[in-house]
Formats: structure tokens, C-alpha cells, sequence
């Protein structure tokens, strides 16, 4: 029959799974009948969630999706997010058409909420002991097994065939659970759910009758049939007194009502206590009962009997003697919903003869009311805030702030809200908050579909607007959106494995509408909305808001800065002379200029660096806002996909302490990119037009891309943009906000947006100003200037690239020297075998990418790589030719590349010095457009001016070992400035060689900072084991070697 009906099913179009058939079946059983059944269906006819009945008895479906580990990339259609909210009102049916309110449309939904009673197992162990049986009366009714011999002699005597049965063992105690339902009582609601339940199941009572306690207005105490039904209490409380002593009567109360303080509710409770076992089950937090009507002080209590009535106990002090500390009245224990305290009471009860120490109610004097103060205080509502303030913790203010934030609410949101906040909230900080007079308690919503309005799920409270509006400003804005982000992710973990409630989710399909003020308490994604049985509406797809943001052609982007320049700003890295590790990373620089993160350069066990950014530790609570903070990060890169904001690498939140990896944004000579704060205060730096078009283009398209998710940076400035030669790199993801899980409300949501955008003029127009430019571009004035429209990231972005493909194409900065004089002086500080190689590769390249036309003059006094391992081939050595040039001799090698060197012959003097030689040069120069000179060492430099004097460059090689091999960096600078060589000396090229180790690399930093402080451009050249010997090829080189190579040249200018 399944499989058929599911054939059935497909051939109409439905194809559902034998799960979800099952699934669909239970469901229909309890959808509501009648005018209620229309709220199942929406507009589109496709299936929803109905609205749920006052009392849950159904589950939403499991949540398969993965909760841990790093939070991955949204969906490719964005993550546009529905808001729940905690009510909603009934659209006038008349008056509203199908499309009014369609901003404010929504359907309900149940929502997942967490549990009152944390440790349900400990407590059920510790009832065991109230888990006893006795043996009933004998008789006809007693459901046991037949009394055989009973049987015949009662027929003997009476001749009357009957039969007698044995009496059976049955549960010795019966359970009146009176649970106090006033609105205090609502906070307390679900523990008071849990606790029946728990009860009932534990298998200690025979009968399990609730009732209602009313413990506020006229009269005295009296029940009601059920709690927190809305009913009128018109029981006495003497109807669950049994004479008999075979009912235990736990009343569950939190003390507010006026009957626990006025003492009508003590000749109540001694009436049961003279009756039966008799306690009170406290719903407050112990460190607040002297503040309730329930207050109690600790006494040693011997019992008699199990299940003996209260006034039987024997009372005395546990320390003072009887004639010091006596005890009056009618013992009645008051116990936490706590493992610890059930236990010792159950034992207690079940015990003969036993003792222990158990806190007993204590009475206070009876006093006459307090008068009833203005409810409006002169001083305006600012006043309750203030006395709130003084009297409750620091906790609870802070609670209060977040719980303002999503107001109105229902008491399952605020327990939510109390688990996000990012601090450890307990119950009792809840209850500061509820019971401390800043909440009203609001209309209850008309559309519960035939559920009673009155439901406890279904209460709404709110703060008056100024109380909100002073709230609010005591805790930052990001704190309140951190809290209802975490309620999202809360919920996408409790689905399927919780309790849960009604709430109203805005759908455009909905029959209800939210109401004006109110506010989400969290959004969900569409995972989640699959989970709660609906579909994402169609056209949720964040709008354009008329900036077309596609990428300009590459042609039109400018040059943003030259590598020189850039390695000149000022940077906050610093060496690490220890070796650390970070996850799978080994640490190679170190930056804490910020006071939230630590960032460090690292290393991949492959070699690639990446930026590794670690939370600063300030403690569990900061930690675990920072930890928050990550993952937010986390979140906002996926969505980005890279687009001018950092690539996430890899993230590990369960780390001590946790870490997020992204790509590192460097510049052409390897160092970290600097920040546009420290790149304006670069001595001649200017923008180029293009440049600053290019600029502008890229930061507001990210920022429109950021708004396009609906996110909000909040942290954009000089400090969090990036600048490399060609793109910038847009950082401080940590502290973004993810509107999508989690805002106050959507014209929340547009004004940080707003705010953006004015830090993004802010941040233009400082731009323009510390680069030179007079004015911002015209068609971005104009969209600036526009008072009819707000200005927007995306049409900002739309107005940069309008201003790119109007600008002519620059010529590339990289053409320096103009063909055919290019003649760089290669000063190269090596030893030994290594002495030439960074020449010869150089040349190499340069010989490969424009098809010849290279030459080395090299003026080494002996064989080098220049010689042998330039002329070594896999076939055997290739001979030199032969030159006579007129007073000089000399020999020419060629290379597979095209590249060619030329050596002096013989090598007594350095040819370099040899004035005839020298003379050489230009007419070498005609057929050769590039030169690379090269001294033979750094050592020759001194004592050759030739070198200098014929070259227009400077590159300068030296070692990485330690930082004294970068002194002769400085020294060969300050030859060429004695020498007279100034301009050479200003625009040197110092390129570093790597050496095997990192600590050696370390080492090298300070130098390295301080020769890039004076203006020159630094390059790390790799250590490449493929260079140790054998034929030198670029084909031979690492891909990161032969990468760094590629950016030397480039800074060169020769490419």
C-alpha cells in the first residue's frame, strides 16, 4: 500500500520519500479543523506549518544539517534571511486586499526553544527513593492473583460461588502539583511543563493531579482545574487535602504574589502540612528567595514515619540547643528544581527514622501594604531605569539592553536571548529583569487560529520607548546583533531535539500581520526554513539598487601605487625571534598594533604564507565574544568570495585559542601589504586619476557586495583597507554585522548601511586629499549630491566605473628607462658557487620573455656561474667565442634562453676597471637593449666606478643568513652616494636571498624594515634547491622562485 500510494503521488507530480510520506500523514492528523485549517495553506497553495495549538504535541522535523566545524559559504542565491518575530496581529479581513501589508505579512510557525530543566536524568534518580509500593485491601476489586484457599472458604461458608483475590502492590502515594499561574509565573512556565512531565513519568505516583493557584487579588487563595489557563480559581484549597495522608501536595511558586507576603498562604500550606507530605518547589535562583514571600532558613528535621505529615516532624537547630533556637509552626520544606535538594527531601520522606538538614519556610512578619507610588515619577521614565540599575546586577542591565532590542517578545524569546548573550546569563538574571518593573505586559495577538489567546507562549511584554531608548544606549550596537545572530545559530542546532513554540515568521504569502513595532528576534536561513516546512518566497533576492557593479575591463584599471612606494610606508610588523606554531602554520611575523587581534605572518607547510589572525585573551567571556567574532568573520568572507576582502584559508574555532587563516595580500617585493593610512604618508606619493578611479571602484564595489548580503562592516577607515600595486584588500571582518542573522529590524539595517556609505565618502575624500586631487570625480559628486536618492556602495561603484571608461589609457610606470638604455648594475654580495646566479637568472628571464636581445658583461676575476653553469647543457659544455675588440680581448657564451655573456680574457685585472674596456660599453649598448652589468661581487664595487658610471639602475643581492649580510646592502648604498652616484644609490633594488631556515629569516627583519623606511624596494628571492649546482634554466625554478624572479624584473622596469 505505501509504495503504491507513493507511485501515485509521483506520477502527480509529488515526489516524496516513504520519511516524508510518513511525516505528512502524522502531520494531517493534527493540523487544525475548521476556519483554522486556512491558515495551513498559503497564497500560493503550497503546503505550510499550520498555526500550533496551545499545547505542543508536535515536533518539527530533524535537523540534518552539520553544526560544527567552520561555517562554509551561503548559497548562491545570497543570504537573504526571513525574520521571526514573537507575534503578530489579525488583518482586517475587509479592508485588506492581497497585496496591503505586504511588507508586514507572515505566517506562523513553531520555533525550537532550549529546556527549563537542564539535567532531567539527575533528577529522576533523585526521586527514586519516593518509589515505593504497599499492599492494598483485599477484596474483589484488588486486581491481584487468585486466593485460592480464601476462595474455598469463603464459598464453604456463604455457599455462594465468588472468588477471592490476593491483594496487589500498588504506588503508595498520590500527587497534587499546585503550580502558582500568576504573571510572574509565566517566566517560570516551561519549567513548570518539564517538571509535571517529569513527575509523571518518574513512576512514584499512584495519581497526578495540577491545579492553579491564584495568589494575588481579594480573598484568599483558591485553584483553578489548570494552570495558566485563564480560568476562574474556584476551588478551595482544602480539596487537595486527603485525611488519609496518602497525597504529597508540591506547590511550585516563585513567591511574588501578595498572598506569600501578606501570610494568607500560611494557614494554607499548614492545613496540607497537617494533612500529608507537603513542600514548596522554588522557581527563583536561592540567592534571591530573602527578596520573595518564600524565604527560608536551614533546620534539622528528624521524621518518624515515610510520608508522615509535616507537623509530625521533630525540628530543631543544627547547631544552637533547643532551649536557644526553637522552631514554631508547621514545618514545610522549600527546595530547589536542583538534583541535590529533590534528593535529600525525596530520602527524607521515604525514610523511618531518618535526618537531614532542609531549608524551612519562613514566615515573615505581617505588615501593612506599601503605598502604591506614581507609576509616571517626575523625573520621567528614565527614573525606573535608574532604580533598576541600582538594584539589580550588572548582569541584568545588560540583559535587559538585549532583551529591549527584540521587544515585544514572549517569555520562550527572552529565555532565548538570555542563552546568545554573550556573557554566562543565568536564570536568575532573567528574573531581575522580568520582575524589576521595566516590562509591561502587552495585548495578547488575536490570530491563534482557536488557540486561547491567554496561552503562556502567547504573552507579549515590551518596554515603554524611552525605557528602550535609555537601554539601549548602555550596551554597543554590535553586542545587541552578536546575541541575535547566535539565536539563528541556536536554533538551527535545536531543531527536531527541543520543545517548541509559536512565533510568526515574515513571509509576503502570509495571512498575518506584524505588527508595527515590532522587532525579529532572529532570521533564518533557508536551511532552517525548509526545516519549519516553508519555501523561500520568491524575489527575496536582494534588489539592485541601481549601481551596476560587473568589473571594469583590465585595460581600464590603473596603477594604484609602485612597489616602491609601497615598501617605503611605515609598517607595525615585527620579527619573531621564537619559533611558534598556530594550528598547522609556523609563525613568521608578528603585528599587535590592534587591541582586540594579534596577526602573524605565517607559513604553510608547503611554503605559502597566509595571514593567521588570533584573538588577544582577556578572559572566558572576552574570549568567547572574540571567538564569536571569527566566526562572523568567517561567515562574511564566504559571502565575499574574495572579491577585494581576504580568502579564507582555514578557520579552527575549538582552538586554544581559536584562529582564522586568509590569504595574504602582498606586494610585488614580497612584503605585506600596507594600509592606505600609511600609504598617504608616503613621501611623493600621488594618485594618478585612473589610480584613484580604480581605488574608489574597488572599495565601494566591496562594500556593496558586503551591503548586497545584508551586512553591515561598521569598521571601514585608512586602517582596514589594504594597497597593493594593483588592488587594495578591504579587512576588519570580525566586527561586521550580519543583518542576515540576526537585526532589530530592517530600518536598522539601512541606516548602518547608510552610515557605510558616509565613512566611504569620508574615506574617498580623504584619499583625494592626501593624494593630491582637488576635488572628488564628477559623475561621483553628482551621486553624492543627489538629494533625492541616499546615496548607495553599488551606485557610488556604478559612478567609479563610469569615470574609468571615460579616462584615456596611462602609460605603465614600469617603462622607466626608455630602449635602448637599459643598463642595470647588478652589485651581487654572494660567495662561492652562488656568486652570479641571481645575475644569470635575471638575464635568463629577461632573454625569454622578449625573445633575446640580453647581455651580461661580467667582470668577475674568476670563473663563476656566469661562466660554466651558463655554457653546462645536458650535452657537455658549449664553447665561448672569441671576441677581439679592438685593445680588449674577450669571450662570448650563449645560452639555450638567448641570453648572452660577455667576459674579459684574461682575468688579471677586472675588466670592468680596464678604462679601454669600458669605453666598450655604448657601442656594445647599440645592439643590445638591455645590459645587465656586473662587477664580479659587491666587493669590486669600490673599486670600480665604471659600473656606477655606465649604469642607470642598481640592483643590489645579498645574503639573508642574519642581519649583518643586509649591512652590505647599506654599504654598497653608501659607496655609490660617495662615488657620486646619488640617483642610483636613492632608487637601489635590494634583493634579499632566502636562506634554508626561518629563523635565519627572522633575523633579517629589522634591517630589512629599516632599508625599506629609507625608500628602497626590498625583494625576498626564495631558496630554490634546484640552483645548487648543474645547468642554471628558469625551467628549473620552483614556481615561487621563478614568481619572485618575475616580480624583480618588474620592479626593474624591464618587463
Amino acid at each position: 500500500m505505501p509504495a503504491r500510494l507513493l507511485r501515485v503521488l509521483r506520477e502527480s507530480g509529488l515526489d516524496l520519500s516513504s520519511t516524508e510520506l510518513l511525516d505528512a500523514l502524522w502531520l494531517a492528523t493534527r493540523f487544525p479543523q475548521g476556519p483554522a485549517s486556512r491558515r495551513a495553506v498559503t497564497a500560493d497553495g503550497g503546503d505550510r506549518t499550520a498555526v500550533p495549538s496551545p499545547v505542543p504535541d508536535g515536533r518539527s522535523p530533524t535537523d540534518t544539517a552539520e553544526t560544527t566545524g567552520p561555517p562554509g559559504p551561503p548559497p548562491d542565491d545570497g543570504p537573504d534571511r526571513a525574520a521571526l518575530h514573537a507575534s503578530a496581529t489579525e488583518p482586517a479581513a475587509a479592508t485588506e486586499g492581497p497585496a496591503s501589508g505586504a511588507e508586514r505579512a507572515s505566517i506562523a510557525v513553531r520555533v525550537p526553544e532550549r529546556k527549563a530543566l537542564a539535567a532531567e536524568l539527575p533528577l529522576a534518580r533523585s526521586l527514586r527513593p519516593l518509589k515505593q509500593r504497599r499492599t492494598g485491601n483485599r477484596g474483589r476489586t484488588a486486581a491481584g492473583p487468585l486466593d485460592e484457599e480464601a476462595t474455598a472458604a469463603a464459598w464453604a461458608d456463604t455457599g455462594v460461588p465468588d472468588v477471592v483475590l490476593r491483594p496487589s502492590p500498588e504506588r503508595w502515594l498520590d500527587l497534587a502539583l499546585v503550580i502558582d499561574d500568576g504573571v510572574s509565573m509565566l517566566l517560570w512556565q516551561r519549567l513548570c511543563v518539564e517538571l509535571r512531565a517529569l513527575l509523571q513519568r518518574v513512576g512514584a505516583f499512584r495519581n497526578v493531579r495540577v491545579h492553579g493557584l491564584r495568589t494575588r487579588g481579594p480573598g484568599g487563595p483558591r485553584l483553578s482545574w489548570r494552570p495558566f489557563s485563564g480560568d476562574v480559581a474556584r476551588l478551595a484549597p482544602a480539596c487537595v487535602a486527603d485525611p488519609s495522608g496518602r497525597t504529597l501536595v508540591l506547590v511550585v511558586s516563585d513567591g511574588v504574589g501578595t498572598m506569600w507576603r501578606d501570610g494568607r498562604m500560611r494557614a494554607v500550606l499548614e492545613h496540607w502540612a497537617r494533612c500529608g507530605p507537603t513542600a514548596v518547589v522554588h522557581a527563583l535562583p536561592r540567592r534571591m528567595w530573602p527578596g520573595s514571600g518564600i524565604a527560608a532558613e536551614p533546620w534539622q528535621v528528624v521524621v518518624r514515619q515515610p510520608a508522615a505529615a509535616n507537623h509530625t516532624w521533630q525540628v530543631s537547630d543544627p547547631v544552637l540547643p533547643p532551649e536557644l533556637a526553637s522552631f514554631d509552626g508547621v514545618p514545610v520544606p522549600v527546595l530547589e528544581p536542583e538534583p541535590a535538594a529533590l534528593a535529600a527531601w525525596a530520602r527524607l520522606t521515604a525514610s523511618r527514622g531518618a535526618s537531614a538538614v532542609l531549608p524551612l519556610l519562613a514566615w515573615a512578619e505581617t505588615q501593612d501594604p506599601p503605598p502604591v507610588a506614581d507609576p509616571t515619577p517626575a523625573g520621567g521614565l528614565a527614573d525606573p531605569v535608574l532604580r533598576f540599575r541600582d538594584a539589580a546586577s550588572p548582569q541584568a542591565y545588560r540583559l535587559a539592553a538585549h532583551l529591549a532590542a527584540v521587544a515585544p517578545l514572549s517569555v520562550p524569546v527572552m529565555r532565548l536571548v538570555q542563552t546568545a548573550v554573550p556573557w554566562r546569563a543565568e536564570t536568575a538574571h532573567l528574573a531581575e529583569v522580568f520582575l524589576g518593573g521595566l516590562m509591561r505586559r502587552g495585548a495578547p495577538p488575536t490570530n491563534t487560529a482557536g488557540a486561547d489567546p491567554l496561552h503562556p507562549q502567547l504573552q507579549r511584554f515590551d518596554f515603554d520607548d524611552q525605557v528602550r531608548a535609555v537601554l539601549l544606549d548602555a550596551v554597543p550596537a554590535g553586542e545587541l546583533l552578536a546575541s541575535t545572530e547566535t539565536i539563528t545559530e541556536e536554533l538551527t542546532a535545536l531543531v527536531g531535539r527541543s520543545p517548541d513554540f509559536p512565533a510568526w515568521l515574515a513571509h509576503p504569502g502570509g495571512p498575518d500581520l506584524l505588527p508595527d513595532d515590532g522587532r525579529p528576534f532572529a532570521w533564518v536561513q533557508a536551511r532552517l526554513l525548509a526545516h519549519l516546512g516553508m519555501r523561500e518566497p520568491a524575489g527575496s533576492a536582494a534588489d539592485g539598487d541601481g549601481g551596476d557593479d560587473a568589473p571594469p575591463d583590465e585595460s581600464a584599471m590603473g596603477l594604484l601605487a609602485t612597489t616602491q612606494q609601497l615598501d617605503a610606508a611605515l609598517s607595525s610588523w615585527q620579527s619573531v625571534l621564537v619559533r611558534q606554531a598556530i594550528g598547522p602554520f609556523r609563525v613568521l611575523l608578528k603585528n599587535d598594533s590592534s587591541p582586540r587581534t594579534v596577526t602573524y605572518v605565517a607559513e604553510q607547510p608547503k611554503g605559502q604564507r597566509v595571514l593567521v589572525r588570533v584573538p588577544r585573551t582577556g578572559g572566558l567571556a572576552a574570549e568567547g565574544a572574540l571567538r564569536r567574532g571569527l566566526q562572523r568573520e568567517a561567515q562574511a568572507l564566504g559571502w565575499m568570495r574574495s572579491r577585494y576582502a581576504p580568502t579564507l584559508v582555514s578557520v579552527d574555532l575549538g582552538d586554544r585559542p581559536p584562529w582564522l587563516a586568509t590569504d595574504l595580500l602582498a606586494t610585488r617585493s614580497g612584503a605585506p601589504a600596507p594600509t592606505l593610512r600609511a600609504l598617504h604618508a608616503v613621501p611623493g606619493w600621488r594618485w594618478t586619476p585612473r589610480g584613484f578611479a580604480t581605488f574608489g571602484w574597488q572599495l565601494a564595489s566591496t562594500l556593496g557586495r558586503c551591503h548586497l548580503g545584508r551586512m553591515v562592516h561598521g569598521t571601514l577607515s585608512p586602517d582596514t583597507v589594504l594597497v597593493a600595486e594593483d588592488r587594495i584588500q578591504l579587512v576588519g571582518w570580525s566586527r561586521v554585522t550580519l543583518a542576515a542573522g540576526g537585526a532589530p529590524d530592517d530600518s536598522w539595517v539601512r541606516s548602518r548601511q547608510a552610515a557605510d556609505v558616509r565613512v566611504l565618502v569620508d574615506v574617498l575624500g580623504m584619499s583625494a586629499e592626501a593624494g593630491g586631487l582637488q576635488e572628488l570625480p564628477g559623475p561621483v559628486r553628482e551621486v553624492l549630491d543627489d538629494s533625492a536618492e541616499h546615496p548607495t556602495a553599488r551606485r557610488v561603484a556604478h559612478a567609479f566605473r563610469l569615470v574609468l571608461n571615460d579616462l584615456p589609457v596611462e602609460t605603465p610606470t614600469g617603462a622607466a628607462f626608455p630602449a635602448p638604455h637599459r643598463r642595470i648594475a647588478v652589485i651581487d654580495f654572494s660567495d662561492g658557487a652562488d656568486l652570479g646566479v641571481t645575475t644569470a637568472l635575471l638575464g635568463m628571464l629577461l632573454s625569454e620573455q622578449h625573445g633575446g636581445g640580453v647581455l651580461v658583461v661580467d667582470g668577475a676575476l674568476t670563473p663563476n656561474a656566469l661562466d660554466h653553469r651558463v655554457r653546462y647543457t645536458h650535452e657537455g659544455p658549449v664553447r665561448a667565442e672569441r671576441l677581439d675588440l679592438g685593445p680588449a680581448r674577450a669571450s662570448l657564451s650563449r645560452h639555450r634562453s638567448g641570453l648572452r655573456v660577455l667576459s674579459y680574457a684574461p682575468r688579471t685585472t677586472n675588466p670592468l676597471a680596464d678604462p679601454d674596456f669600458a669605453a666598450l660599453i655604448p657601442t656594445i649598448a647599440e645592439s643590445h637593449p638591455l645590459l645587465l652589468l656586473d662587477p664580479g661581487g659587491g666587493l669590486q664595487l669600490r673599486h670600480n666606478d665604471a659600473v656606477p658610471a655606465s649604469a642607470n639602475r642598481a640592483l643590489v643581492v645579498v645574503r639573508g643568513d642574519d642581519g649583518r649580510r643586509l649591512d652590505h646592502a647599506t654599504l654598497a648604498l653608501k659607496w655609490l652616494s660617495e662615488a657620486g652616484h646619488q640617483d642610483l644609490a636613492d632608487r637601489a633594488v635590494i634583493a634579499v636571498k632566502e636562506p634554508p631556515t626561518r629563523l635565519d629569516r627572522l633575523r633579517t627583519w629589522p634591517a630589512e624594515t629599516r632599508l625599506r623606511q629609507r625608500g628602497h624596494q626590498v625583494l625576498h628571492l626564495p631558496n630554490d634547491r634546484s640552483l645548487g649546482d648543474g645547468e642554471l634554466g628558469t625551467d628549473r625554478l620552483a614556481p615561487e622562485a621563478l614568481a619572485a624572479y618575475r616580480a624583480l624584473a618588474e620592479v626593474l622596469g624591464t618587463l
